[in-house]
């Protein structure tokens, strides 16, 4: 199961951060959140951002799964 926190200011992301139990294949999953930091907030951006394999990084973490997870917890956000 995994948790995204996303801290958002100004319609800009500041921070995406994942927690969970998952298992991550290299030793920094930065390289999977620090892209979405400064971005605006759509679904556009995200979907730009989001990399082609994020299972790379973390074990069975498909690009639509993460694509997924972001948009919702992003654009859910008061």
């Amino acid at each position: 199961e995994f948790c995204i926190k996303i801290d958002i200011r100004n319609n800009i992301i500041r921070k995406v951060n994942l927690t969970g139990d998952f298992f991550v294949l290299k030793d920094d999953k930065e390289e999977l959140l620090s892209p979405f930091q400064g971005i605006t907030l759509s679904a556009e951006e995200i979907k730009r951002i989001v990399p082609e394999a994020p299972e790379t990084v973390i074990a069975n973490l498909s690009r639509e799964t993460f694509t997924k997870m972001l948009m919702e917890t992003a654009l859910c956000q008061p």
